[in-house]
């Protein structure tokens, strides 16, 4: 059973990893860039932390379009230049309806 479903102490990590997020999008100095920085961040999304979901609206999904189709200055960092486009390609690709929603400015479903 542990293998199918990991360690204890993955499932730990895994929360204490969550909550970093969570704490993150708690400051209101919090830019996408400090959320693109984080280990798990791609996981985050993929597990459609909802969170990290209201927080990215629609200006903030045009940032994660910007670092994949402008060209970054001559004098970026590394993040700038490789980890930021790398990570946004991974978000944007991840098929998260809320994003695509928040981004062409449609409604989420009535329920």
């Amino acid at each position: 059973i542990m293998s199918q479903f990991g360690s204890f102490w993955s499932i730990l990590n895994y929360h204490q990893q969550s909550s970093q997020i969570d704490d993150l999008l708690g400051q209101p100095s919090t830019t996408v860039e400090t959320l693109l920085e984080e280990d798990n961040i791609i996981s985050e999304f993929k597990s459609l932390n909802p969170k990290l979901l209201d927080y990215m609206t629609n200006d903030k999904v045009k940032k994660l379009l910007a670092f994949l189709i402008e060209e970054p200055p001559e004098d970026a960092d590394r993040n700038r230049g490789y980890k930021f486009p790398f990570v946004s390609c991974e978000i944007m690709t991840a098929d998260i309806q809320t994003l695509l929603n928040s981004f062409f400015g449609k409604n989420p479903p009535q329920k």
